[in-house]
């Protein structure tokens, strides 16, 4: 870069800055921009939208005698070094007569690091803000958070998912990984 004064050298972002939400639409404000859903053994097997600003999905059931998946997830493109500490918020609820499990993985996009929490959203549930903590265990090139279906959604109830946030927030130290539910002590 020239400036007044002669040259200055700029170093191009190359990790994500401190405290600073990576994910983008994590309001679901601009409906399904920035996130992507997966489903096995094909996409028919997600159904999912977004209404008032909250994303719901399900699960649908897989053919006999199989399993399947289904996930809604944004990858960041932003980069974390080694050891950096990382937390989640999320709201999620369930719309649902039966309680349903929600798998959050916090991830190195190709899978090769990551870091995951499980947790029953009972039924009727209004959205609630759950939280996860943990760190990279190796450089990150592009951060990511996933959440699983892990009930089929057989009873025309919903996984509900809203206010979605990821920090990189180096202020406190996390060699473990915790999951806090609002609906547990």
């Amino acid at each position: 870069v020239i400036t007044n004064t002669g040259f200055s050298i700029v170093r191009p972002l190359v990790e994500a800055p401190q405290r600073v939400n990576l994910v983008r639409n994590g309001s679901f404000g601009s409906g399904m921009t920035n996130w992507q859903t997966y489903a096995t053994p094909d996409l028919s097997y997600v159904q999912s939208d977004v209404t008032s600003g909250v994303f719901q999905f399900n699960r649908l059931s897989p053919p006999p005698n199989s399993s399947n998946q289904a996930v809604v997830f944004q990858e960041t493109g932003m980069a974390l070094p080694a050891g950096a500490p990382i937390q989640a918020r999320f709201d999620l609820g369930n719309s649902s007569s039966v309680r349903r499990r929600i798998s959050v993985l916090l991830l190195e996009s190709d899978f090769s690091d990551l870091h995951v929490c499980t947790f029953w959203v009972p039924p009727n549930a209004p959205l609630a803000t759950y939280r996860m903590r943990s760190h990279t265990t190796k450089a990150w090139s592009n951060a990511a958070i996933y959440f699983y279906a892990a009930t089929d959604g057989i009873d025309g109830g919903f996984n509900l998912i809203d206010d979605v946030s990821l920090q990189y927030d180096a202020t406190f130290a996390s060699d473990v990984t915790e999951c806090w539910d609002p609906t547990r002590p």
